[in-house]
C-alpha cells in the first residue's frame, strides 16, 4: 500500500522510506484486521475484489462487519460475488448496470 504504485512500480525514491515503507505496509494490514475495524467503528470494509475469498468473509462477518467488493467491472466475477458469495459490489463501468438492466 505505501511501497508499491498500482502498477508495480516503487513509490519512494529516497533509501530511508524504500526501506521503512515495507515494514509500515504489514503493520497497516495487520491493524486493518485486527483492530482499525474497531477504532473506526466500520460497519463495512471495502475490499479489492482480487483480494475476497469465503474465510476473509466469515472472518468479517463473525465481527459484525459487511464485506463490499469494488471495482468490479466483469459481468462474471460480479455474478460470482452476488450470487455466490453474497457480496455486494462497487463498480465503475456502466456495462454490469447495463447487462442487468437488460435481463430484467
Amino acid at each position: 500500500m505505501l511501497t508499491l504504485e498500482g502498477d508495480g512500480t516503487e513509490k519512494n525514491k529516497e533509501t530511508w522510506k524504500r526501506l521503512v515503507s515495507p515494514v509500515l505496509d504489514i503493520l497497516l494490514s495487520w491493524a486493518h484486521w485486527s483492530i482499525l475495524w474497531f477504532i473506526c467503528g466500520n460497519s463495512f470494509f471495502l475490499c479489492n475484489k482480487g483480494t475476497i475469498c469465503r474465510e476473509s468473509k466469515r472472518f468479517w462477518q463473525s465481527l459484525g462487519v459487511r464485506m463490499v467488493a469494488w471495482t468490479v467491472n466483469d459481468t462474471i466475477e460480479r455474478d460470482y460475488l452476488v450470487k455466490y458469495l453474497e457480496i455486494p459490489v462497487i463498480t465503475d463501468g456502466l456495462q454490469c448496470a447495463l447487462v442487468e438492466n437488460a435481463n430484467l
